[in-house]
């Protein structure tokens, strides 16, 4: 995962894709699935399927994930 992750981030030149379609040029930190590993097992590791995100971006994609990241991080402290 850290070879195609890398790879995808180079691809994209570490810019978030969709703050890209704004004209906006946000630093990409996450890489996406743009179709879930969850629904199709095959595309875990498929460039074409991975998109470059900022963690803004990424969160608005997935509230659910970001939510319990947050609320671990509240747990801890």
């Amino acid at each position: 995962w850290k070879k195609v992750r890398l790879k995808a981030l180079k691809r994209d030149k570490y810019i978030c894709q969709e703050c890209k379609k704004y004209f906006k040029n946000t630093e990409a930190t996450v890489v996406h699935h743009i179709i879930e590993v969850s629904q199709d097992l095959s595309k875990a590791y498929d460039i074409n399927n991975l998109e470059s995100l900022c963690t803004k971006c990424h969160n608005k994609r997935h509230p659910e994930k970001a939510k319990k990241f947050k609320n671990e991080i509240i747990k801890k402290y």
